[in-house]
């Protein structure tokens, strides 16, 4: 038997002794390992060219960087 089989044999083996709600805690730690470790597999998305034709004004930029930094110092850290 190869390593990984031995490997899990034992973790199956053990997770014979965990109560219902211990099992969920296992399954929920996959689940996060399993997320993780597949995030370099996401898709990625170009958005070259997404904002391509729009028609902004400098004025309308300003007003917004204006509002956006207005908001933010009003929030409390």
């Amino acid at each position: 038997m190869g390593a990984l089989l031995r490997h899990k044999k034992r973790i199956w083996d053990d997770l014979n002794y965990l109560s219902e709600d211990k099992l969920a805690e296992v399954e929920d730690f996959v689940s996060f390992l399993k997320e993780k470790y597949s995030r370099g597999k996401r898709n990625i998305v170009s958005l070259e060219g997404l904002w391509r034709g729009a028609d902004f004004r400098e004025e309308e930029i300003a007003e917004l960087r204006r509002k956006a930094w207005e908001n933010l110092l009003k929030k409390e850290i």
